[in-house]
């Protein structure tokens, strides 16, 4: 969930989780009333690498991941999630806290908004602060995240995807989703000598829940070439084509 940061940083950062994790996760079937008003979801996940903007935050190992949420029923959450990471400094763990709020207008409309703060223990540096906002209606979704107060003079990030989940037969589901994300700084350098600051990702995922765990596999890329790659992130195969598998359950 982190995106970029500075050429020299070794590292990329990512978007995904937050706003379509968290409304997912708070209308799971399986969470623990806590009470007639408030409801708490944990959710523990395996993945084969954990890609975030289309880039990998493990260098293309995989990833444990947990994430608890209360809610309450007008649509209030809070939540932390938790990841092991590998952008080739000292963190090896990325956590998340954040607030926010669901407003479902009817069962096929909904917006979601929340601000969120990201952590890396040993690695302060790479600490910064998030918000998003997802508005899905009648399987189309648009997710917005925005990162702000990086250290180090290091300008704000955006990404947009736009994303449709098609309800397939025997209770699967595929989304679909393209995303363009601008990290304000030319980090991306081509063997050409050429610069930008922008790149576009894509993924399509295909789940399942089979016997209460979720069964998931994605096809995931970016427009960047491993030279331009291996200038933001310092390992060349963490934006290239790839399979992710995982597999989630929800308490």
């Amino acid at each position: 969930m982190k995106r970029f940061m500075a050429p020299s940083s070794a590292k990329f950062a990512s978007l995904f989780f937050a706003g379509a994790t968290a409304f997912v996760a708070s209308t799971a079937a399986h969470a623990i009333e806590l009470s007639d008003s408030l409801k708490l979801d944990v959710t523990l996940t395996a993945v084969s690498d954990y890609r975030d903007t289309g880039v990998s935050q493990t260098k293309g190992d995989p990833a444990i991941q947990g994430e608890a949420i209360l809610e309450h029923e007008s649509g209030a959450y809070v939540g932390v999630f938790s990841s092991n990471v590998d952008f080739g400094s000292k963190a090896r763990r990325e956590d998340m806290y954040y607030v926010g709020v669901t407003i479902p207008f009817s069962e096929d409309v909904y917006l979601d908004t929340y601000v969120g703060r990201f952590e890396y223990p040993k690695s302060a540096y790479d600490d910064l602060n998030e918000f998003g906002a997802e508005l899905g209606a009648y399987g189309f979704l648009i997710n917005y995240t925005y990162d702000f107060d990086f250290r180090g003079h290091i300008p704000n990030q955006s990404n947009i995807s736009l994303g449709y989940n098609f309800s397939l037969p025997y209770d699967t589901n595929l989304l679909v989703r393209y995303a363009y994300s601008d990290i304000r700084i030319d980090a991306f350098y081509s063997n050409s000598g050429d610069t930008r600051s922008q790149y576009t990702d894509w993924e399509a995922r295909i789940s399942k829940e089979v016997l209460g765990v979720n069964l998931f596999a994605s096809y995931i890329d970016t427009d960047l070439s491993k030279s331009e790659c291996n200038s933001a992130t310092g390992y060349k195969d963490s934006c290239s084509a790839t399979v992710v598998f995982g597999v989630s359950k929800t308490f």
